[in-house]
């Protein structure tokens, strides 16, 4: 037999001296920590250094480069498929910087942090120990 609790029901009170809105700040604190070491990492050891796929474009970007870039180039097969729009981004950006490579890297970290910081929303519970959840998120 399952229970089914309402929202007030399933909600638990906060220890003494705890605020959602400190929960929440904490959380976001940690997140930002995360995201500063992580682009501090990336800029620190990122290399300009042409790595095993990396090779596939650079025909692309040299052609963009002296004005022989074709559609059928940018359409061609890669592997099983297609990948017009991120041959689209590469030689772009590559076309840009001159096929720098820490900047593809930098852009891909930039990504991953943005993706990492849209789904911090969705993560609305802060759990202490194994048998205590806290709402974190203001909405809710």
């Amino acid at each position: 037999m399952s229970e089914t609790l309402t929202r007030s029901e399933n909600k638990r009170s906060l220890p003494p001296g705890e605020s959602a809105r400190s929960l929440t700040l904490g959380a976001g604190v940690a997140a930002g920590a995360l995201v500063a070491l992580y682009l501090a990492f990336v800029l620190r050891y990122s290399v300009n250094d042409i790595y095993w796929d990396d090779w596939s474009v650079v025909p692309l970007i040299h052609a963009a480069l002296h004005g022989h870039l074709t559609f059928s180039a940018l359409w061609a097969q890669y592997s099983e498929e297609r990948i017009i729009v991120p041959n689209l981004i590469v030689v772009g950006v590559g076309a840009v910087t001159h096929d720098d490579t820490r900047v593809t890297v930098l852009l891909s970290a930039v990504a991953l942090i943005g993706s990492y910081l849209s789904s911090c929303p969705c993560s609305t519970h802060i759990c202490v120990g194994s048998s205590r959840c806290y709402r974190s998120c203001p909405w809710d």
